[in-house]
């Protein structure tokens, strides 16, 4: 081999090599980015929905949770801030998660008897009222297996069967 092939041959090995270590490091930072965020939206009078938006700005279909119910509004909690709590704490969880879905627990629990999905960690397994994700209205209370499977569902996949509360 001649000296300008072989110094040719070792600069396209150097660029394939950088190429190689560059998509590394660019598909590690796409897996420990959210797969998705959520947000409060209007969707009618008086009708609002926490939906589930990927990282390119698309929302995905169904909602998670379309909050229509008024049961707490004497409280100040309407269907908008509702919404927009919950919306907040979903957002937080998936943080505190790094980002990762998957590794979201809930459980269900009393506070002030009233049914509440809460999220679960390696300190807490119980609900209180610092871990709250979402107080269930009458429609909901005796379905809070089903509400806590669904968003679990929701909350991995990214999908699912919208909860209307």
């Amino acid at each position: 081999m001649n000296r300008d092939t072989l110094t040719k041959s070792a600069v396209l090995g150097l660029f394939l090599s950088y190429g190689v270590l560059m998509a590394v490091k660019v598909q590690a930072q796409e897996t420990s980015s959210p797969r998705y965020t959520f947000k409060c939206v209007s969707q009618q009078k008086g009708v609002f929905a926490t939906t589930t938006v990927r990282p390119d700005g698309v929302t995905i279909n169904p909602s998670l949770i379309v909050w229509k119910s008024q049961e707490f509004s004497t409280k100040g909690y309407t269907p908008k801030r509702r919404c927009e709590v919950v919306t907040d704490k979903l957002n937080t969880i998936l943080s505190k998660a790094g980002g990762n879905p998957d590794s979201i627990r809930l459980t269900m629990g009393l506070i002030n008897n009233l049914p509440v999905l809460c999220y679960a960690d390696a300190s807490k397994s119980s609900c209180d009222n610092n871990n709250v994700v979402v107080t269930l209205s009458k429609k909901n209370r005796d379905n809070s297996s089903r509400i806590m499977a669904g968003m679990l569902q929701f909350l991995v996949a990214g999908r699912g069967s919208a909860i209307v509360d």
